[in-house]
């Protein structure tokens, strides 16, 4: 595939792009879990109200034991925090890499494996520790870079600033990234559209002289936006955008010219009908 040009299957909640690392950034985050509260009502007492920071740590140490990745997760992330407070950067440092190896759940949005390797970044910065800084944010930046997590723009953002902070370095996406992902971001949101019509076609179809045409593919039959329902919307992004899949008559017009250039052992993976 031409270096200027990345692959897009739209799921629910999930978009997968192909290859992997031409997107620095999504339309939308990860759709990952999130640890519960309750299990942590005690913890968080003992740490902040009353405060006793050495009992905080004795009940966070089965809770992160726990074989509950949420639990564990949960756990293992007040622990980190409570052992930097009692000034045991090491012990945070190893609590925080036990962190790295649950990348299946997230805090606030954000992976946890994520979470853990910036927090890691932050202790050797804290404590002057500039050779394992630099290191542990080189890494983290290659992996950045390397579209390793599905961010949205704005975690993507803050995560490449705090980066660029440690490296000394601005650490940002290419102008030809940024170009693909505001045409997914562009096509993200006509899936929307589409996926309304479908759930709401009375109101999209007296809504359909007042609104724009959109240059996505104008507006679907019925049984089209079934068709979007039941199964993926397969596109391909080349430049800012050129797309299809609706349909094999719209598929046909739009995107026959984009799949023909694909290998087609691509093809088959996204156009499995092929």
């Amino acid at each position: 595939m031409p270096a200027d040009s990345v692959c897009v299957v739209l799921i629910p909640n999930r978009i997968l792009a192909i290859p992997q690392g031409r997107l620095p950034y999504f339309p939308v985050g990860p759709n990952l879990r999130e640890p519960p509260e309750e299990p942590f009502i005690d913890l968080e007492e003992q740490e902040y109200v009353a405060p006793k920071l050495a009992r905080a740590l004795e009940i966070a140490g089965p809770l992160a034991a726990s074989p509950d990745p949420l639990v564990r997760a949960g756990a293992l992330l007040r622990k980190a925090r409570i052992l930097r407070k009692l000034n045991r950067p090491a012990d945070a440092l190893r609590t925080y890499e036990l962190l790295c190896r649950i990348p299946t759940v997230a805090n606030d949005g954000v992976p946890f494996d994520l979470v853990a390797r910036k927090a890691r970044c932050s202790v050797f910065g804290e404590h002057a520790q500039h050779v394992e800084l630099r290191r542990e944010a080189e890494a983290l930046a290659a992996d950045l870079r390397s579209g390793k997590w599905q961010l949205d723009q704005s975690t993507y953002e803050l995560a490449a600033g705090q980066l660029s902070g440690w490296l000394g370095k601005k650490i940002s996406a290419s102008a030809q990234q940024e170009a693909l992902a505001a045409g997914v971001d562009r096509l993200s949101n006509a899936g929307r559209t589409h996926r309304r019509a479908a759930l709401h076609p009375q109101a999209a179809i007296s809504s359909r002289r007042a609104a724009p045409r959109s240059p996505f593919c104008g507006y679907p039959s019925q049984a089209a936006s079934r068709r979007w329902l039941q199964a993926q919307i397969t596109c391909a992004i080349t430049g800012w955008i050129s797309c299809g899949g609706l349909c094999s008559h719209h598929r046909r017009g739009w995107l026959q010219p984009t799949e023909d250039r694909l290998p087609e052992s691509l093809c088959r993976r996204v156009f499995p009908e092929r």
